[in-house]
């Protein structure tokens, strides 16, 4: 069963909107899955 549910195509599409590197997408998986 899945306790949680991370989509990093959002945290991809936050970061081109901006026009930066913030949040990084990288980041973000990593401290999703700890």
């Amino acid at each position: 069963m899945t306790k949680l549910s991370v989509n990093i195509n959002k945290i991809a599409t936050l970061r081109n909107s901006r026009g930066g590197n913030q949040p990084g997408v990288l980041k973000a998986a990593l401290d999703a899955e700890r």
